[in-house]
């Protein structure tokens, strides 16, 4: 986690000043555009393919489980080259092609190389922290000695894709060679899709969970400007790697609400109590924090004055700690280890429609807070969906429960 969301963040101060505003902003929209294709490419089989193929299987038994979700995530690798080469030539991005191409392509491979669910489900947190670091390290030594002038976002955009690459050649190795599964290549095209549709309502969460910041990055670049596009990403770059601090307490957390709610739902609501108090207390921290030095932190980092009212823009991302900490308890410590896998896709798809609204109504409005709006937008409304599905659902339990 630390490799993932803050290598990242501590780049953006030599990238910041060596790129300058606009060529960062065309590289903040390559990242998100990146970002996305790998979603797709993973799917949502780091639910449903984790599940699957952890316990204590044989080694054939694993490597069919292997070969089953690599073929149908190779077939979605495909997929979204042919889309990216449809797209490419259009004018649906607005920014140089080759960037886009270096960030994205080694980006896709890497992230099918890589295929954490694999690690996940076995249990190898091991290896994903090593392939994770090799990869942002490599990302955080370019931005560092390589990048020097704005002509150089060629070399941070490939560092970026390569990252990606880095992590899954190492992540291959290990599986291929040290843990000798096998690869069967694909004979049955009905079963990939058949696997593929297994995970959709995994994906779907996941995706609208994940994603919603990429595409307001990429619509702020294409309505508003690079610029503006370059700081919504530092912005939430900020925000997201406080809040990721908190997330060793979460994955502690999830196993033990798990358990309780499936056999004693009487100590789940103690538990998510006391959980509660610390992740918004947390929250409450990082809001303070954002809101007191926010500007000035940003201010060190984005050298450019890239707009005004940069102290409003802060306090108004200040919130999505906070918010992200109540969307966690009720949503990742409740509502999935109890079952509602429903509730919790119906709260996240009500979040992404409210923002997309909300973008588009303050888009020619007020061009300048639109992003950060809409993701606060987005991650307000994703928490309020997911306390009060919450609520009524833990109502339910505790009613069977009593009765």
């Amino acid at each position: 986690m630390a490799a993932n969301l803050l290598f990242p963040l501590a780049a953006i101060p030599f990238l910041t000043r060596c790129l300058g505003a606009d060529a960062f902003g065309e590289l903040a929209i390559a990242q998100a555009t990146a970002v996305i294709f790998c979603q797709v490419v993973d799917y949502g089989f780091s639910l449903s393919g984790a599940r699957e193929i952890a316990g204590n299987k044989v080694l054939s038994e694993i490597s069919l489980v292997y070969s089953k979700y690599q073929n149908a995530r190779l077939l979605l690798l495909i997929a979204c080259a042919l889309i990216f080469s449809l797209l490419l030539p259009t004018r649906i991005f607005s920014i140089d092609r080759s960037i886009l191409i270096l960030a994205v392509i080694p980006a896709g491979i890497g992230a099918f190389l890589q295929s954490n669910w694999f690690f996940q489900g076995r249990g190898l947190y091991g290896w994903l922290a090593l392939a994770n670091l090799m990869g942002k390290s490599l990302y955080l030594a370019v931005s560092i000695w390589v990048v020097k002038e704005p002509q150089d976002i060629g070399w941070a955009a490939a560092a970026f894709g390569g990252s990606y690459l880095v992590s899954g050649v190492i992540s291959w190795v290990a599986t291929l060679m040290l843990f000798k599964v096998t690869w069967s290549r694909p004979t049955d095209f009905s079963e990939m899709i058949v696997t593929i549709r297994r995970g959709t309502k995994s994906f779907i969460s996941l995706a609208l969970l994940s994603i919603h910041m990429q595409l307001v990055i990429l619509l702020t670049g294409h309505f508003v400007d690079s610029k503006s596009a370059g700081l919504l990403s530092v912005l939430d770059k900020m925000a997201r790697g406080l809040s990721s601090l908190s997330v060793p307490i979460a994955n502690t957390a999830f196993p033990v609400m798990s358990d309780l709610l499936s056999r004693d739902i009487e100590r789940a609501k103690v538990t998510r109590s006391q959980l509660s108090k610390v992740m918004v207390s947390y929250g409450l921290v990082c809001l303070v924090g954002i809101a007191v030095f926010g500007a000035w932190a940003v201010g060190m980092l984005f050298k450019v004055n890239v707009a005004t009212g940069l102290d409003n823009i802060t306090k108004i991302v200040s919130l999505l700690p906070i918010f992200i900490a109540i969307g966690v308890v009720n949503g990742g410590l409740t509502l999935v280890p109890a079952g509602f896998d429903s509730e919790y896709l119906a709260s996240i798809a009500f979040a992404e429609t409210m923002a997309l609204i909300v973008f588009f109504a303050t888009v020619f409005w007020i061009p300048k807070y639109s992003g950060v709006i809409t993701i606060v937008v987005a991650e307000g409304c994703m928490a309020v969906a997911f306390y009060l599905f919450a609520r009524s659902r833990m109502g339910i339990l505790f009613g069977i429960e009593r009765v």
